[in-house]
């Protein structure tokens, strides 16, 4: 059976997620500078910190831009005024990020088996003219995906979107997600710088959508 169909049979299995809509892109907004704290947190700012990042979920700008702001406050209390503006800079631009409805990561939720390597921010779709859907991969930078499916002729609701974990080294890209188990590895090849012109996965053919 040809990967598509495997992967279509998987993401019929998730529950439904609204898709979110084209926008601008932003870039490292989810990573925060930890650098400078303890391993293990002394003060109540440290534990609020240490909280926050570890029920962050991906996607929630607002809630980023949150962390950094704690993060500046943290660094200008230890006299660390670069990391400090560092922290603020990428609170301002989740924050606007937020407003503008920019999409920095598919909300993947679990951890994947693996250390994410090649990530880069792109979309592909391509039409599946035996299922009569077009097929939407959303990949970002922060190692997750997204793969949704057009509403196929004659059926109201449309279908469900599965989310998982990318990783890409040497010509083959792994899928992962935890709920329904999918961990797949298949040939992926570029089409112009990191996609600009399309991509082929599993020798499928893929345009770039802008």
């Amino acid at each position: 059976m040809r990967f598509r169909h495997l992967l279509l049979a998987a993401c019929l299995a998730l529950p439904a997620v609204a898709d979110g809509q084209s926008a601008p892109r932003a870039s490292g907004v989810e990573k925060f500078d930890v650098a400078g704290l303890p391993k293990s947190a002394d003060t109540d700012l440290e534990k609020q910190i240490f909280t926050l990042i570890r029920y962050h979920r991906r996607g929630d700008l607002r809630d980023a831009a949150r962390i950094h702001l704690l993060l500046a406050d943290y660094y200008k209390s230890k006299g660390e005024q670069t990391r400090a503006d560092d922290c603020t800079k990428l609170a301002t631009e989740a924050w606007d990020a937020a407003e503008r409805g920019v999409r920095t990561s598919a909300g993947t939720q679990g951890n994947p088996p693996f250390e994410p390597l090649g990530l880069f921010r792109q979309t592909f779709a391509y039409a599946d003219e035996s299922l009569g859907v077009t097929h939407r991969w959303e990949f970002f930078d922060d190692g997750t995906y997204a793969h949704s499916l057009t509403t196929p002729a004659g059926q109201t609701a449309p279908p469900p979107k599965e989310l998982g974990f990318y990783s890409v080294q040497d010509g083959r890209i792994r899928l992962w997600q935890a709920r329904p188990e999918l961990d797949r590895t298949v040939p992926f090849e570029f089409l112009g710088d990191l996609g600009r012109n399309g991509a082929v996965m599993d020798g499928i053919r893929m345009r770039a959508v802008r």
